[in-house]
């Protein structure tokens, strides 16, 4: 009998301390697992930018107070004409492609900006928008929201008309053409950097880069942006720098943003079955200095 209970005893006791060791084994995964929610909160709270919401409101980015003067997330159904204008039905680069205001609509959130043949006027037809004499501004950041084509033949680009680009004295602070991105070459996976001043004929002068960049062709949106100020122009992707200029001189003259799409041989060879074809945007935003609004 005292050996029977000598063993009990034992298995008894085996299983208090398991059962212990359970308890406090549970007891310390969770207070882990609370702890690490907690602590996923808080840093989350904390590298949260906090984006401007209305006109006039400051946001901080790249280090610099910087005040909202435009923004819009293409609420509603569609374009605010208080913003924008559609583009003139301009023939454009090497195809006959024109631009034209059939080629965008707002859904869902976002500006969807089209590419499609016209069987009846024989030719690539695309959409483009700007702001011209609705906002124009000297200096500032100006960033968009988009996810480019997946299909060859046309380019989707965000730039600015600064100035007089047409002026000819061998300077571009009078007036410059800022291409924020060009996403050129789906085959590549090319996005382009540039600037252009002195006309677009024989006087031109540009400088630009180029690379090729994978990732933002994955059907993801991605931000493109330009912090323009009166020394030199850097450019950046997802918030990270890819590239600066000063060529030409700073432009000191306001200048409007477009959006664009445009047919052409340097986005390579366009496939009828392919279209239509398009572009979104999700936002465009533009800030100024604090101290230039003082």
């Amino acid at each position: 009998m005292m050996k029977k209970q000598k063993e009990w005893l034992i298995i008894f006791s085996c299983l208090l301390v398991m059962v212990g060791c359970g308890k406090d084994t549970i007891t310390t995964i969770d207070a882990e697992s609370d702890t690490n929610i907690e602590k996923s909160t808080v840093d989350e709270r904390v590298t949260e930018r906090l984006r401007a919401v209305n006109v006039g409101d400051k946001e901080t980015i790249l280090d610099e107070e910087l005040v909202l003067t435009f923004i819009d997330e293409f609420d509603g159904t569609s374009l605010k004409t208080d913003l924008w204008e559609y583009c003139p039905l301009w023939e454009r680069a090497d195809r006959g492609g024109k631009w034209d205001s059939k080629c965008l609509a707002v859904d869902n959130e976002k500006v969807v900006l089209s590419v499609i043949y016209d069987e009846d006027a024989g030719c690539y037809k695309s959409g483009a928008i700007r702001t011209k004499g609705l906002f124009e501004q000297t200096y500032g950041y100006f960033e968009a929201s988009m996810r480019v084509q997946d299909v060859p033949g046309f380019w989707s680009a965000f730039w600015m008309m600064c100035g007089e680009v047409g002026n000819i004295d061998g300077y571009g602070n009078d007036g410059t053409e800022i291409d924020i991105m060009e996403a050129y070459n789906y085959e590549s996976k090319g996005i382009n950097f540039a600037l252009h001043w002195d006309g677009y004929e024989k006087d031109h002068q540009s400088v630009g880069k180029s690379k090729e960049y994978p990732d933002l062709y994955d059907g993801n949106f991605h931000t493109y942006a330009v912090l323009w100020t009166p020394t030199e122009y850097k450019w950046y992707i997802d918030g990270e720098f890819v590239w600066k200029s000063k060529a030409g001189g700073v432009c000191d003259n306001p200048g409007y943003m477009k959006l664009t799409l445009e047919v052409g041989s340097w986005a390579g060879e366009i496939v009828p079955s392919d279209l239509p074809a398009t572009v979104e945007v999700e936002y465009v935003r533009a800030y100024q200095f604090s101290d230039r609004l003082e």
